[in-house]
């Protein structure tokens, strides 16, 4: 028997009638209950979660209007939505609003705040007409707040006319059931705006779902109007500012005003804006993460009143399509600019940068980060006529890393006597097409430097290096990893005066690997004596040209190598070396390679005819169980003086391990000589 009532009839009339109710578990909280069309108690079984700060809905607690991009978790705006722009009327004071939820919120809803009073219409577009389904009047400065249940087919649209201005929507918060936590419903779909605004002031901001706007501003009275107007406004792909008239304008901010408008194409009409009465004074992140836009052509923006002071960092930062900047005109005279960090960082496409006759002499720059690192494809960055002498720079990592295509970098005037640089981590890393960089006339002397990673790391093309000039000696470098490797090109480095007393040098992987062109390295003369190197891998591979390396006077006293390096190459692979003198180096510390299951001691290094091991290292080379082979065979005009070198140097005692000569080696060397290395208890093969 059925205990479950779902339908009850008194005499005639239908009192309760569930039969026909759609409740589902899915459909409700968890722990509401309701009564099924069977006439059961149902308990929800919906739950939000929390991912970060993002709202994620469980399946069917709303109906969505539209798809979801699985890629983007993005809303779908359904193709045959109304456009707005073909009913407007440019009517004063209205805005039209296309509004819809996803189907990612419990409360779809719209909340708005209007400065002045103003009037609310809810309704729909028939015929290229806005048909008015209900009216809200509201006071001055109220919020108006509507919520609905997302019907298919029906797509919401608000009109707002206000008496005086329109300038701010707000978007409420939701608060998580059971919790006290509020979170942004982001995934409210909001996806046009188009209207008129009598003025903007502070505060006034696009939301987020926003995917075209078209606002018509007679004028703006508040010097803030566009600081942060269009920030997140993530979804936004045109902004249409035609019928801007800015003549009168006083606008102090542009900071951030369209910062993260990642689907941001195209700014109708910012070439003609009227800057002539802006005293801006704030430019930061104006343009930062503009990830879609391809070109802003500022060239007619007059900037003479400007004022712009402390910071520039992320202006167009990660502007990634941005192929076309035009700022060439800037009147620059007086601004006192503090950073300049990211400014045009990762503009990855852009492909000219006109800042020549850019005036930086009020410029007190503390801040170089990362300025222009991943512009691959800009070619020439000429920044001869800068006036750098009041700037002090403790950072130079990144500045033009990355900078790929740069052929033409013109610093080479720049005075950097007052900068403080104690970082040149990645400053040209990467910058493969870059032939010449001359800094001869930096003044480094006030540099305290520890960090030389990278710096010249893979600039492939580089030919000419000048930083002969430099004064180090105030500088403690504790890492040289990667400092030129890759400098394929490079015939000459003059670092020979380079002083390095004070240097606590721990990183010499692949300082230098890969110069392939240098036929000298000039390093005889550093001082190592604070060393505690415990990385040297590849420090000196692959120097296809240098015949003679001279590190004999190198202090290595306090080095301990790791395990990763004593068994990695420091030397070899096409080096064409001829006299290598290891006398400085402790063979008990310090394996010269060893890999895999052999220990390739010399790979490569097919020329060498001189090697001096020094007489302290006798019976201290070795080889361990899991590599018990040492080879030497890939010199096979190794002179008998170095090869009893070799036989002398090796460990006494020792059990199943085998010298590999190679028998053209071993052919030099009478019985008694062979002896030396056999009554060790090696193997000569």
């Amino acid at each position: 028997m059925n205990e479950n009532i779902n339908k009850v009839i008194y005499g005639e009339t239908v009192l309760i009638d569930l039969t026909e109710d759609t409740v589902s578990p899915n459909r409700m909280y968890k722990g509401i209950t309701a009564h099924a069309a069977d006439g059961s108690i149902t308990t929800g079984t919906a739950e939000i979660t929390v991912e970060g700060t993002k709202l994620i809905m469980p399946e069917g607690l709303c109906t969505p209007i539209g798809d979801i991009d699985p890629d983007t978790d993005s809303w779908i705006r359904p193709s045959e939505w109304p456009d707005l722009s073909s009913v407007y009327n440019n009517e004063q004071n209205t805005l039209l609003m296309t509004v819809d939820a996803t189907g990612r919120i419990p409360d779809p809803h719209v909340s708005i705040c209007i400065q002045g009073a103003y009037t609310v219409q809810v309704g729909h577009i028939e015929n290229n007409n806005f048909i008015s389904e209900e009216t809200y009047s509201q006071s001055s400065n109220s919020t108006w707040t509507k919520a609905w249940t997302a019907t298919e087919g029906l797509y919401p649209i608000i009109k707002i006319t206000g008496t005086s201005n329109l300038t701010y929507f707000g978007w409420r918060e939701y608060t998580l059931p059971g919790t006290t936590a509020k979170y942004q419903t982001q995934f409210q779909a909001v996806v046009e705006i188009i209207g008129h605004i009598t003025s903007m002031n502070d505060g006034a901001r696009t939301p987020f779902f926003t995917e075209y706007e078209k606002i018509k501003v007679d004028g703006v009275t508040n010097s803030n109007a566009l600081r942060y107007r269009w920030q997140n406004a993530y979804y936004l792909r045109e902004l249409d500012l035609t019928d801007w008239n800015t003549t009168n304008w006083n606008i102090a901010h542009l900071s951030h005003t369209w910062s993260y408008c990642k689907s941001l194409v195209k700014i109708d009409n910012i070439s003609e804006l009227d800057t002539s009465n802006w005293i801006v004074t704030s430019l930061s992140n104006t343009w930062d993460y503009d990830h879609c836009i391809k070109e802003l052509d500022l060239h007619k923006w007059d900037t003479s009143k400007w004022v712009v002071n402390g910071s520039m960092n992320g202006v167009w930062n990660n502007c990634y399509s941005l192929e076309k900047l035009d700022i060439s005109t800037w009147d620059t005279s007086n601004w006192t600019i503090t950073a300049l960090s990211s400014t045009w960082g990762a503009c990855r496409v852009l492909k000219e940068l006109d800042l020549y006759n850019w005036d930086t002499s009020k410029w007190i720059v503390t801040n170089l980060q990362s300025t222009w690192n991943n512009c691959y494809v800009l070619k020439e960055l000429n920044l001869h006529n800068w006036d750098t002498s009041k700037w002090i720079i403790p950072n130079l990592q990144s500045t033009w890393q990355a900078c790929r295509n740069l052929r033409f970098l013109d610093i080479s005037t720049w005075n950097t006597s007052s900068w403080t640089v104690t970082n040149l981590s990645t400053t040209w890393q990467n910058c493969n097409n870059l032939i010449e960089l001359d800094l001869h006339n930096w003044d480094t002397s006030n540099w305290a430097v520890t960090n030389l990673s990278n710096t010249w790391d893979s600039c492939t093309k580089l030919k000419n290096l000048n930083i002969s000039t430099w004064n180090t000696s105030n500088w403690n470098v504790t890492t040289l990893q990667y400092t030129w490797n890759g400098c394929f090109s490079l015939k000459e480095l003059p670092i020979s005066n380079w002083d390095t007393s004070n240097w606590t040098v721990t990183n010499l992987q692949a300082t230098w690997n890969g110069c392939s062109l240098l036929k000298e390295l000039p390093v005889s003369n550093w001082d190592t004596s604070n060393w505690v190197v415990t990385t040297a891998v590849n420090t000196f591979r692959s120097m296809n040209c240098l015949k003679e390396l001279d590190i004999h006077n190198w202090d290595t006293s306090n080095w301990t190598l790791t395990d990763n390096s004593k068994y990695n190459p420091m030397f070899g692979y096409d080096t064409q070396l001829v006299n290598l003198n290891l006398s400085c180096f402790d063979l008990s510390k310090f394996y010269i390679y060893q890999n895999n299951g052999t220990s390739h001691s010399f790979d490569n290094l097919h020329l060498l005819q001189n090697l001096t091991f020094g007489s302290n290292n006798n019976n201290k080379l070795d080889a361990t169980s899991a590599k018990p082979i040492i080879r030497f065979d890939w010199s096979p005009l190794l002179s008998r003086e170095s090869i009893l070198n070799i036989f002398n140097a090796l460990k006494d005692g020792v059990t199943g391990k085998t010298c590999q000569m190679s028998s053209v080696n071993l052919n030099k060397m009478t019985a008694d000589e062979k002896a030396i290395a056999t009554n060790k208890g090696w193997t000569l093969t």
